[in-house]
């Protein structure tokens, strides 16, 4: 019997999905991995779960604008946790620094990294 093989359906990548919690500081506090088909949102729900569970007295999550809609709801009506959706502007173009928006999903060494480079040419 073929071993099973999940798989991204929009990035076509076989595997795992890693879903990861950090502090305001970045150090890591909850990991659920996934099978890579597993969209954020419905990762985040086990993720918070385990949140929960492991620190009682958390109270408030940024997360980015993938996190919205019933994942915000089911927190706080299951949880009693406050998910603060942080979005980006719709006019910004390129690489922004946003406050508090790695609350779910960045891990510690991806913070650490430069940003992308963009295609607009620095102000001279």
């Amino acid at each position: 019997m073929p071993l099973c093989r999940p798989r991204h359906k929009g990035k076509k990548i076989n595997g795992r999905k890693w879903h990861i919690a950090v502090d305001a500081v970045g150090l890591l506090g909850a990991v659920v991995v996934t099978a890579a088909s597993v969209q954020g949102r419905d990762g985040a729900c086990p993720l918070l779960a385990t949140l929960r569970e492991r620190f009682s007295t958390i109270t408030l999550v940024w997360a980015d604008g993938g996190y919205t809609g019933r994942l915000v709801i089911w927190a706080a009506a299951v949880l009693r946790l406050t998910v603060t959706v942080v979005k980006r502007c719709e006019d910004t173009l390129g690489f922004v620094v946003l406050p508090r928006r790695w609350g779910l999903g960045c891990p510690p060494g991806l913070r650490s990294l430069p940003p992308p480079a963009t295609s607009d040419p620095p102000a001279a």
